[in-house]
C-alpha cells in the first residue's frame, strides 16, 4: 500500500512527456482510474505545465477528458496561459486538441 501523498510525489517526479504518455495510454485503453488517480495527475503536473512541450500539454488535457475527470479551472487556466506563451513554436494540432 501506497499512501495518497506518497503517490503524489511520485507522479510529481515525472518528466513532462511521460506524464502526459501514462495519461494519453489510459485514456486510449479506455481505462478509467477514477477522480482521486486524475485529480493527483492533475495536481502533481500543474505544479510544472511551464516545463511541458505543447504537444504534452494538449495530450494531457485530451487525456483527463476523455477519461471524464476534467482539471479544475485553475489548472486549466495554467495550461492556457503556457499554451499562449509557447503558441509561436506550436504545431496546429496541439493547439486543435486544446480548444476541442
Amino acid at each position: 500500500f501506497v499512501s495518497e501523498t506518497s503517490r503524489l510525489m511520485q507522479l510529481r517526479q515525472l518528466p513532462p512527456q511521460a506524464t502526459s504518455n501514462i495519461a494519453w495510454a489510459a485514456a486510449t485503453l479506455g481505462l478509467d482510474p477514477g477522480p482521486q488517480w486524475c485529480g493527483a495527475l492533475a495536481a502533481a503536473s500543474g505544479s510544472h505545465l511551464s516545463h511541458f512541450n505543447t504537444y504534452d500539454l494538449s495530450m494531457t488535457l485530451w487525456a483527463l477528458l476523455e477519461m471524464g475527470h476534467p482539471p479544475d479551472r485553475e489548472w486549466i487556466s495554467l495550461l492556457l496561459s503556457v499554451m499562449m506563451a509557447k503558441m509561436p513554436a506550436s504545431q496546429p494540432e496541439h493547439l486543435a486538441r486544446v480548444l476541442w
